[in-house]
């Protein structure tokens, strides 16, 4: 905290620092008046038109995602069931292999040999 020697010096300090906090707080209402009215410079009729317009914007720039290849030991493309793939699922698994260890395997899902395993008439 300052000392003043008289009242003027502390008057003086006093009306810098309110007309520093008035300048403050007009360059803050001076930036919500030019946000607000911003939609209407561009021609919306609304704040949230004018944001969709920005999102739907940016979206469009953004660059498009490669396809994801397949996770590592899972088969990237759909295996034709075949009565030999089948065959060879439920003897791995009479010989006790998990079924995420037969899946990569055969590079069928763990899903498909659970059916064929459990399927009727197996």
């Amino acid at each position: 905290m300052s000392t003043y020697t008289t009242f003027e010096e502390y008057k003086t300090a006093r009306v810098e620092e309110v007309l520093k906090d008035a300048e403050a707080q007009w360059k803050s209402i001076e930036t919500q008046q030019r946000l607000g009215g911003l939609f209407r410079e561009f021609g919306f009729r609304s704040n949230v038109d004018l944001i969709a317009a920005l999102q739907k914007l940016v979206d469009g720039n953004k660059t498009k995602k490669k396809a994801k290849s397949p996770a590592k030991g899972k088969a990237g493309k759909r295996v034709k069931i075949t009565p030999e793939i089948a065959a060879k699922v439920k003897e791995l698994k009479a010989q006790g292999l998990a079924a995420s260890a037969i899946s990569k395997t055969l590079g069928v899902s763990a899903p498909t040999i659970y059916k064929i395993v459990n399927a009727k008439g197996a």
